[in-house]
């Protein structure tokens, strides 16, 4: 306790105050009282401000502790979620890792081990994996461990060049070797789990496609007979016509009524003759891939002619021509396509008129119009119609609704279209209507001129 020095001011020369009080502050430190009452009324200022400089302290230490604590649990509780995210995320990542490794090794089996030339193939045209077969394709040795760019190839190369990066359905390719032979070719592209990878698969369909077109040429075949008939029935009239004039030139020979009437009616028919069988050619002519711009209506025009002969019972024709409409590509499949399509009509509409129904109500309607930037040749008819489940499968190769028919005519058909850059839409229903569009990119070369 530091000392301290207390003062009294008295009159001068008062002693017997000056006793009083020296006496009574002597008995005071004297007694037990002395430090309480220091205690309670003198104050010690240094130490006072030590005890609250180190109150302070201690409260702020206090405060920076407890932050500090809350600090530490807040990373404590972060790292613990952190670290169990890290290994669920590390567990995810191992489960992918063995789910690519699988894939790759099942694709890398499925390559090898199909029955296709199959290639795993960069869009830059790098062959990654090939098989066998493709290579025997290329005739590339087996134990050849480089190998060539995709694009340098003879067979693959050139399907890989007229495929995009990828394919909803395959696509055929038809080339001719140097010794003449036909081969034919089913191509298609498929992704892969990596972006820039594809799967390249090519198989020789020649034989398959071979005897597809031996079964169409049979069922074409048939198609010609019936059209035979037709025209053998319809080339009685103008012969009947031709014949009566010839019997009759020797004795109204020299008169000018009979020679007026003679050059009116046998070159018509002559010329009626001379359209039936060109229309004959036409359709027996195997398909040609000259490539030339023509209107859709013109091919409509000579399609109807084997139509109208084909049907064995009178069947309602309608048309609705547009005739500016243009495309460019191979005209003789378009028009055996459309014929295929035309006698499918008729002959749907016929069935429906052996069973009775009003001839009123049944008709085959040909229209030619534009859609978009599209030539649409549509071929519409009220007869027996198909099932949902028919017309998927309509243009399947050996599927027919008919009991002599040999499923080949829209498989066919199907494949001219497609192979001439167009496509094909059917719509039907049971008993009601059959719609079939052959749809093609317009030609507009006379619109920019």
């Amino acid at each position: 306790m530091s000392s301290a020095s207390y003062y009294i001011l008295l009159r001068n020369n008062d002693h017997l105050r000056v006793n009083s009080v020296n006496g009574s502050i002597n008995r005071l430190r004297s007694s037990s009282d002395y430090d309480k009452i220091i205690e309670k009324w003198i104050v010690n200022t240094d130490l006072e401000r030590a005890e609250n400089h180190i109150q302070r302290l201690t409260t702020i230490l206090g405060v920076v502790f407890g932050i500090a604590g809350i600090v530490f649990a807040i990373i404590f509780t972060f790292n613990q979620q952190l670290r169990r995210l890290v290994d669920e995320k590390t567990g995810e990542l191992k489960e992918k890792v063995e789910e690519l490794e699988n894939a790759y090794t099942l694709r890398n089996k499925l390559v090898e081990h199909s029955n296709a030339a199959n290639l795993v193939v960069k869009l830059d045209g790098t062959v990654l994996l090939m098989n066998d077969i493709a290579r025997r394709m290329e005739n590339i040795p087996i134990e050849q461990p480089d190998l060539p760019n995709i694009g340098s190839m003879h067979i693959i190369g050139e399907a890989w060049e007229r495929s995009p990066a990828e394919m909803e359905q395959p696509e055929l390719l038809v080339l001719r070797e140097e010794n003449g032979s036909r081969h034919t070719y089913r191509y298609q592209c498929h992704r892969t789990s990596i972006p820039d990878e594809r799967v390249f698969i090519v198989e020789d369909v020649t034989s398959e496609e071979q005897e597809k077109q031996e079964i169409f040429e049979e069922s074409k075949n048939k198609a010609l007979n019936r059209i035979i008939s037709g025209i053998a029935h319809e080339i009685k009239n103008p012969l009947t016509t031709i014949r009566t004039y010839a019997s009759l030139a020797k004795d109204q020979g020299d008169d000018p009524e009979f020679l007026d009437s003679f050059q009116e009616y046998v070159p018509r028919e002559v010329d009626r003759i001379s359209k039936m069988i060109e229309t004959l050619m036409n359709y027996s002519r195997p398909p040609r891939g000259q490539i030339e711009r023509f209107s859709m209506a013109s091919v409509v025009d000579d399609c109807l002619g084997i139509a109208y002969i084909s049907a064995k019972k009178k069947v309602r024709i309608e048309t609705d021509l547009e005739r500016d409409l243009y495309v460019r590509t191979s005209k003789e499949p378009i028009r055996q396509s459309l014929v295929n399509l035309l006698m499918n009509s008729v002959e749907s509409v016929e069935a429906k008129l052996s069973d009775g129904a009003d001839p009123a109500d049944l008709f085959v309607r040909v229209r030619v119009y534009r859609r978009n930037e599209s030539v649409v040749t549509e071929v519409y008819d009220t007869g027996t119609g198909m099932t949902e489940e028919q017309v998927q499968q309509c243009t399947d190769p050996f599927f027919t609704t008919k009991a002599t028919g040999t499923g080949m005519g829209l498989a066919m058909s199907k494949m001219y279209i497609r192979e001439t850059g167009g496509s094909l839409e059917v719509e039907s229903a049971l008993g009601t209507y059959t719609v079939m569009r052959m749809v093609y990119k317009e030609d507009r070369e006379h619109v920019e001129a």
